[in-house]
């Protein structure tokens, strides 16, 4: 990944998450290859970073129709703080998801390249375990379940679906 150029996160593998990176404020042009073609972009993507706050940008779709889904969030107020994210690369097989929280529905019928708005989790300073499944919409139908997730008080995190049908797994991010 690049931003203006610059090259900033490297070898990030298929469904993999990398690390946040620090850049200034402002419009910027952020730019994915593939770790193979360097210097072929595979997807531009211009955005507006606000200052203090933390982007997210997931990229998801099959090679030569690749898409963004950029994050923007704000930092935490009171508690820990988790977004449910929803990536897939085939719309078909899974058009929408309900996410749960320790078996307890927080968002219904998350679209495939869309995301839910945060939702406050209770956790302590040292970590709290939590369970987020996904679901086929309207039914019981688990699509993932990451057990055993530690939150901790006052982080900011997003969970992701990522991959297709049995292939669908998911992935926590977070921790700032």
């Amino acid at each position: 990944m690049l931003v203006d150029g610059n090259l900033v996160l490297a070898n990030v593998p298929f469904a993999g998450v990398s690390s946040y990176r620090v850049t200034t404020a402002g419009s910027h042009n952020i730019a994915v290859q593939a770790a193979a073609t360097p210097g072929a972009d595979l997807l531009t993507v211009p955005v507006s970073l606000g200052s203090a706050s933390d982007t997210s940008i997931a990229v998801s779709g099959a090679a030569g129709a690749l898409q963004a889904l950029v994050l923007t969030g704000q930092q935490p107020a009171a508690g820990a703080r988790s977004r449910a994210n929803t990536l897939r690369e085939c719309v078909a097989r899974f058009p929408a998801l309900d996410a749960y929280i320790n078996f307890v529905k927080q968002f219904g019928a998350i679209v495939s390249n869309s995301t839910s708005p945060y939702t406050e989790i209770a956790a302590d300073v040292a970590g709290t375990t939590h369970e987020f499944d996904f679901n086929l919409a309207g039914t019981t139908t688990r699509v993932v379940a990451l057990p055993g997730v530690v939150i901790s008080f006052g982080k900011t995190y997003s969970v992701y679906v990522v991959g297709t049908g049995a292939a669908a797994a998911g992935r926590r991010r977070g921790g700032r």
